[in-house]
């Protein structure tokens, strides 16, 4: 006990059901880390400004709901952590803000961030979800170190000029907000997650990202309820896609969309400039989730008959990282390109190693796709006009685990026996549609074992909905 205010370095105090900082540690002279998280705290003591040397500070988890102002005093602080707990206001950060590189405030009841944030030039990681915010402050553009930020679930309405300016931005999460614009994204160029699913968004063109940041891992604008062409790319290069000659853009897909695993847009409003689903997604080399559900598609879903053929481009003295070569980049695109250099045709480029396809609740028409994406488990294309049978190259999917067909009408046929192959199917729906059941013999032995549990077919009411399988 009597070590403990003056020797002790790092205390945690975690889960006691503390009232109250104990004294004792307030004159630790040495005392570096502090741990007070999931306690019943209503208050910090003022008497925290003789903590010189701490360096972290967490009270994750309590009944906060203000902090002193001799907080900012804490001059050597790197981290600090208040999230779930009440907080309505902050503190000027001035002091502290020099060192600070991680502030963690995400659940509290916040209404604005202080304009001395701007003053956290080392701040790496900032997150303040689940808040009450309505704007950021002004000048993020010194915040010149910060790679992560999070402000999802707030009331965010847009973002200031000063956002672009975070070049070493790597993660936003901007989801669950009032954004009602697309951030200007293509200016961060090393940002490999981008989350935006949950706003107000009324056009997105998915290109600008996807062809802009090469770093990008992780694109997530569902539920905006926008509108935009999933193929607009193509029209910069005027007819050239129309006749079947570009499928690729900006040096060549293997470079391009070496880090792109998720693709997700759902309900929005995307649709179609042409009659045909765009098959270059199908040809990014790690792409694993692709979600295009509830969207405003009409069309055929892949056309396998047309060979596609590579191009390569180079933008002529153009940088569409500043806000003028982007203007240039979109109002005179064909006027700054140098030169196309094609490659050769080939007939199947379908190998993106796709895990998850979802492309139900849209108005696709004609026949299934006769693609064999050999490392897909989920497959959902219910809620559409596809027409005809089963492919049988399906049964090259061996690992499929799900498939949702139902609400095709006009899909007939029997359940094709290669399916047989996909040894781990345990969920595949074909109601509302004129597929009739054919061999269970040939279907893996779980199905077989009692079919109407896993499969569904005309007359089959046992068949349990997809959320229940």
């Amino acid at each position: 006990e009597k070590f403990a205010p003056l020797l002790i370095k790092i205390v945690d105090l975690s889960n006691n059901m503390l009232e109250s900082v104990p004294a004792k540690l307030l004159g630790g002279r040495k005392l570096i880390a502090l741990a007070l998280d999931f306690n019943r705290l209503t208050s910090i003591p003022d008497s925290f400004r003789l903590n010189g040397p701490l360096r972290f500070l967490s009270a994750m988890n309590n009944q906060l709901t203000a902090l002193p102002p001799s907080v900012s005093g804490l001059v050597m602080m790197r981290h600090l952590r208040m999230s779930s707990n009440q907080l309505a206001e902050l503190p000027d950060l001035s002091r502290m803000a020099p060192r600070l590189e991680r502030l963690h405030l995400e659940s509290n009841k916040l209404r604005a961030l202080p304009d001395s944030l701007s003053l956290c030039s080392r701040l790496v990681s900032l997150n303040v979800k689940d808040n009450m915010l309505q704007t950021l402050p002004g000048n993020l553009s010194y915040l010149t170190s910060l790679s992560e930020i999070d402000v999802s679930r707030n009331q965010i309405r847009e973002l200031p000029e000063s956002f672009i300016a975070l070049e070493e931005l790597r993660v936003m999460d901007f989801s669950m907000n009032r954004l009602t614009e697309m951030p200007a994204v293509q200016f961060l160029p090393n940002l490999e997650r981008v989350l935006l699913q949950g706003n107000r968004i009324k056009e997105i063109d998915l290109w600008v990202p996807l062809l802009w940041l090469h770093n990008l891992q992780f694109l997530d604008v569902s539920g905006n309820g926008a509108e935009g062409p999933v193929d607009s790319v193509m029209n910069h290069y005027g007819d050239t896609w129309r006749a079947g000659a570009v499928s690729a853009v900006d040096r060549s897909w293997s470079t391009d969309f070496l880090h792109l695993t998720h693709i997700l847009a759902g309900s929005n409003r995307l649709y179609l400039d042409g009659d045909t689903f765009p098959p270059y997604f199908f040809q990014m080399p790690v792409l694993q989730h692709l979600d295009f559900r509830n969207n405003s598609f009409h069309g055929r879903f892949l056309d396998l008959s047309q060979d596609i053929v590579y191009a390569n481009f180079e933008l002529e003295q153009l940088d569409p990282f500043t806000p003028e070569g982007w203007n240039l980049f979109k109002g005179n695109f064909n006027e700054s390109l140098q030169m196309f250099t094609f490659g050769s045709t080939f007939t199947n480029p379908y190998n993106a190693p796709l895990r998850y396809l979802d492309i139900s609740s849209n108005s696709f028409y004609g026949a299934l796709p006769a693609f064999a994406l050999r490392d897909l488990r989920e497959l959902y294309m219910s809620n559409n006009n596809f027409e005809g049978r089963i492919p049988s190259t399906w049964g090259k999917m061996v690992v499929l685990e799900q498939v949702d067909i139902s609400d095709n009408p006009k899909l007939v046929g029997s359940i094709p026996d290669v399916l047989g192959n996909a040894t781990q199917l345990k969920y595949l729906n074909v109601k509302r549609t004129s597929i009739r059941h054919g061999d269970t013999t040939l279907l893996p032995w779980f199905m077989r074992a009692d079919t109407k549990q896993f499969t569904s077919y005309p007359g089959n009411t046992e068949c349990p909905t997809i959320n229940d399988a």
